[in-house]
C-alpha cells in the first residue's frame, strides 16, 4: 500500500508552468515520470469552495456554499460563516473518510479545515485563526511544541510585508510540517496547501508582482525537488491547485445593472459604495425585485415565491426570467471597452444535491474571471464598470501532477477534474472510494481498455493540426 503526500499549490497557473518549464527542473522532471495536466475546477473555483469539492469528491450542491459565507435559510441577509463543523456536517472528506479505516492523517493549512476536525488518531494545524483560540488552531492539543510560532492567520501580514521573502518563510513552515508528518508520524495521507501566490498577488504594485512571479515559482519548483528527494519508493507525491489566482482587468458591479435594467429597485441610493450584505432592507423594495447577485464569484438569485420572505417571481415564471435574464446579461459584452461577452451558468445544470436548493440560480464569469463580478452599489446610478479594482480573479483551470510507484509516465492528461482528486488517493492506497464520490480514479482512467492509442491518436492529430495552422490553412 502507498502512501500519499499532496501539495497544494494556491493558484498556480498552467500556463507559466508550460512557458517557464526549462526554470523549472523539478517539476519538469515528475511530469515526466508521472502524469499531469490542467484540472478542472468547481463553478465558482475560489476556496475554500473548490478545495473542499477536492477532498470529498462532490460538486458544491453536495455541502452547499460557494464563497466563504453560506445560507441554510431563505433569508436575504442573515449569513454564516464556512467553517469545518459545517462540512463535517455535510460531507465527508477524505480526513474523515481514511481514520475510519485505518490510515493516519496530517493537514497543515488545509482551506476549511478551521477551527481544526479533531481527525481521529492523526493530525491538524489550520489554516486561519478568525478569532478562534490558538488551541482550536491545533490537533491534538499536545502537538503545540512542534507548531513553533506557525502563521495562522495571513492577513496579519501587512500588504508591505508579502514579498517573497515573507512568502517562502510561510510556505517553508508548512512544508516542514508536512514533512514531519509524513517521516516522523507516519502518516498515511498528508496534506498541505502553500498560500504563496494568493499572498504575492494580493501585493499592490503591478510591476513588483510580475517581477516577482517567476521567482515565486522558481522557489516553489526548488521546495518540490527537496520534498521528492526525501520521499521513499513507498510515498507518491500529488501536486495541485484548484484554480488560477490572476489580476482582474476591472469589475462588473452587477447589482448596479440590475437596477438599470429594471431586476432590482431600491427605495434609497447609498451615499457612498457598499456590499449586498452591507445593504439592509431600508434600501432595497423586494417587492419590486425580482433578482439580486451577492458576493464576488457572480451569484445571482432571483426572487422567487414560496421560496424567498417576499418573492416577487411566480414560479411558472422561473424559466422564462432565467432565459430572459441570461440573453440580457450576454448584452454586457462591449468590445471597445474590452470586455466580452459572459458566460452563465445555470444552477440545475451544473449542481446537484441535498443543499443546492440554498444555492445562487445562475452563475455569471466574464473573461475566465479576468473581470471581477461584484454585489457593490454605489458608484454612482448606471455606472456598473469600475477599472479601479484591487480584486484578485479566481479561473477555473487549475492544476495536477502525480508521481511516484505504481504511477505510470503518461505525461499530459485531459480531461481530469476537482472529483477525480480523492478517489486517486483512495485507489493509490488500495483502497475503495465510497460510491458517492462523483469522480472517477485517474488511475482507472488509465487502465481504460484503448486508452493509449486513444491518447495517442489525439497526440498525432494535434501535431497535424499544428503543422496545417503553421502553413497557414
Amino acid at each position: 500500500m502507498s502512501r500519499v503526500l499532496e501539495i497544494g499549490l494556491e493558484g498556480i497557473n498552467t500556463d507559466l508552468i508550460k512557458k517557464w518549464l526549462d526554470s523549472l527542473p523539478n517539476i519538469k522532471k515528475i511530469q515526466q515520470k508521472g502524469v499531469w495536466g490542467n484540472l478542472e475546477s468547481s463553478i465558482p473555483p475560489t476556496p475554500p469552495v473548490a478545495w473542499i469539492s477536492l477532498l470529498c469528491g462532490k460538486n458544491p450542491g453536495s455541502f452547499g456554499f460557494w464563497d466563504y459565507n453560506y445560507r441554510d435559510s431563505f433569508s436575504y441577509f442573515e449569513r454564516k460563516q464556512v467553517n469545518s463543523k459545517v462540512i463535517d456536517n455535510r460531507v465527508n472528506c477524505l480526513y474523515k473518510i481514511l481514520p475510519k479505516i485505518g490510515q493516519k492523517v496530517g493537514l497543515v493549512g488545509v482551506p476549511g479545515t478551521c477551527p481544526c476536525p479533531k481527525i481521529q488518531g492523526g493530525f491538524c494545524i489550520s489554516n486561519f485563526r478568525n478569532n478562534i483560540s490558538r488551541d482550536e488552531l491545533i490537533w491534538p492539543g499536545d502537538f503545540k511544541k512542534v507548531v513553533g510560532n506557525y502563521i495562522f492567520d495571513l492577513q496579519e501580514l501587512k500588504n508591505k510585508e508579502k514579498n517573497l521573502k515573507n512568502i517562502s518563510n510561510i510556505d517553508e513552515q508548512r512544508l516542514n510540517l508536512i514533512k514531519y508528518f509524513t517521516k516522523n508520524m507516519e502518516c498515511d495521507y498528508a496534506f498541505c496547501v502553500l498560500p504563496g501566490l494568493e499572498l504575492l498577488s494580493s501585493n499592490i504594485e503591478e510591476q513588483e508582482y510580475q517581477k516577482e512571479l517567476k521567482d515565486y515559482y522558481i522557489l516553489v519548483d526548488r521546495n518540490i525537488g527537496m520534498i521528492n528527494e526525501e520521499l521513499d519508493d513507498d510515498t507518491v507525491l500529488m501536486i495541485n491547485s484548484v484554480n488560477t489566482i490572476k489580476k482582474v482587468k476591472g469589475k462588473i458591479d452587477i447589482n448596479e445593472w440590475l437596477i438599470h435594467n429594471g431586476y432590482m429597485t431600491l427605495r434609497s441610493y447609498p451615499h457612498e459604495p457598499v456590499s449586498f450584505l452591507d445593504l439592509c432592507n431600508e434600501y432595497i423594495d423586494w417587492s419590486r425585485t425580482k433578482v439580486w447577485c451577492e458576493g464576488n464569484n457572480g451569484q445571482l438569485f432571483i426572487n422567487l415565491k414560496s421560496r424567498e420572505q417576499n418573492g416577487t417571481v411566480d414560479i411558472g415564471n422561473y424559466e422564462k426570467i432565467i432565459s430572459s435574464l441570461k440573453a440580457d446579461i450576454k448584452e454586457i459584452q462591449d468590445e471597445d471597452a474590452g470586455l466580452p461577452e459572459p458566460v452563465v451558468y445555470i444552477r440545475e445544470e451544473i449542481h446537484n444535491g441535498r443543499y443546492s436548493k440554498y444555492g445562487p440560480d445562475m452563475f455569471v464569469n466574464v473573461d475566465n474571471s479576468d473581470w471581477c463580478i461584484s454585489d457593490e452599489i454605489g458608484y454612482g446610478k448606471g455606472i456598473f464598470r469600475n477599472y479601479n479594482t484591487d480584486c484578485k480573479g479566481y479561473h477555473s483551470k487549475g492544476y495536477f501532477c502525480i508521481n511516484g510507484s505504481g504511477i505510470p509516465d503518461v505525461g499530459e492528461l485531459k480531461g481530469i477534474s476537482l472529483l477525480n482528486i480523492a478517489p486517486t488517493i483512495m485507489d493509490i492506497q488500495k483502497l475503495e472510494p465510497p460510491t458517492e464520490m462523483e469522480g472517477s480514479s485517474i488511475l482507472s482512467i488509465l487502465k481504460e481498455p484503448g486508452f493509449y492509442s486513444q491518447s495517442n491518436k489525439s497526440d498525432d492529430e494535434e501535431v497535424v493540426r499544428s503543422r496545417l495552422e503553421a502553413l497557414g490553412y
